[in-house]
């Protein structure tokens, strides 16, 4: 047996967990298996750890990480609430408040927009995708709160557009292992972290806007949490730490009217979003009047890739527009194999004092 499959063993028998090294050697050797002390001493230890940490989730599989580490995906009820993983988190992050820096500045109400951050992957090593981990999620932030702030804006408002997270299980794919630094509640305190040091870095940050994507579920299947419950769960933690900051968090999609702009904004993974805009923007928007904006990620490309059946379908009118956010995240081996690649950046937007949407869109490098 590897070690992984002694923890698998002892996760799935628990009352082995009170064995010895040498006895439970000894005990997997009767069961006709190849063995050695120095295996199950590491296993014992690293079980009665995660049994220890997470003792109402169900191990589902292990794996080794890209950077070494033993890797755990946990089976989580889809049917229960999120208090028990909100729980644990709470154990693990800090209770300081994050201040965010004002200034009287002379610049102009601006709305910014970012999209698929996917803290939590790993990508090192591809013939032409970025490299991508914690690490550079961090910078990248980083670089996108400088150009906001080269604005010397006099009020920022924040569109976060879902999947701020890889995976919690590690499992959302049979292979997204393959692609995981971190991953469960490590993982959202990590996420925490990254967005609570981005938030405090802008200046005249006024309001944030999140959308939970489908890699924000805490579950391995996208058909269980539909909802994206890890946002939510962050969400709850940075209104903690902000609490005066207006955060709004939805699933499908939030409209808010900034300066006299209406900004619509979702992930583009549900079913509503292969609707025409002047669908969505008719149902959801909060004033039709006022020239809309469709703001949406997911695709990590500029072009959003859906099937049209009409023969025309407009994205660009005298009333509305629509958008692809560029991702923060550039890809995978995954999305490389199947020919696709993008360049990370972001957009910000601000009314030219007309009604309409003056807009820049950045690029940049990790």
């Amino acid at each position: 047996m590897t070690k992984s499959q002694i923890i698998n063993f002892l996760l799935e028998k628990p009352g082995y967990l009170k064995e010895g090294k040498n006895r439970l050697a000894l005990l997997l050797e009767d069961r006709g298996e190849e063995v050695t002390v120095e295996e199950c001493e590491a296993a014992l230890k690293e079980a009665k750890k995660i049994k220890e940490v997470s003792p109402g989730l169900t191990l589902k599989s292990t794996w080794v990480s890209p950077d070494g580490n033993m890797g755990f995906s946990y089976k989580v009820d889809p049917d229960g609430d999120l208090s028990e993983i909100r729980e644990e988190v709470k154990t693990k992050i800090s209770t300081e408040k994050f201040d965010i820096p004002t200034k009287e500045l002379g610049g102009n109400e601006i709305t910014v927009s970012i999209a698929d951050l996917h803290i939590g992957a790993f990508v090192h090593g591809l013939r032409t995708t970025h490299d991508f981990d914690v690490d550079i999620a961090r910078k990248a932030l980083h670089s996108v709160a400088a150009n906001i702030n080269a604005l010397n804006a006099k009020k920022v408002n924040m569109i976060i557009l879902g999947d701020i997270i890889e995976s919690f299980t590690g499992m959302n794919h049979p292979n997204s292992w393959q692609g995981i630094q971190l991953y469960g509640a490590d993982l959202v305190t990590i996420s925490y972290e990254i967005l609570g040091e981005f938030f405090s870095q802008i200046v005249n940050l006024s309001s944030i806007v999140i959308i939970g994507g489908n890699h924000d579920r805490y579950t391995s299947s996208n058909k269980e949490d539909v909802q994206g419950g890890i946002s939510k769960i962050l969400t709850y933690f940075l209104q903690r730490a902000m609490p005066n900051m207006p955060i709004t968090w939805d699933r499908m999609i939030v409209s808010k009217e900034y300066d006299g702009i209406v900004y619509n904004a979702a992930h583009g993974d549900l079913g509503f979003s292969r609707n025409p805009a002047s669908d969505i923007i008719l149902r959801y928007s909060t004033n039709k009047d006022a020239f809309n904006l469709l703001l949406e990620g997911h695709w990590h490309s500029r072009r959003k890739k859906q099937p049209v059946n009409t023969k025309a379908v407009s994205w660009d009118t005298n009333n509305y527009r629509c958008y692809t956010v560029p991702s923060i995240f550039s890809g995978n081996f995954y999305s490389e194999s199947m020919g696709y690649s993008s360049t990370p950046g972001f957009m910000i937007f601000w009314n030219n004092g007309e009604g309409l949407p003056i807009t820049l869109d950045i690029p940049f490098k990790y």
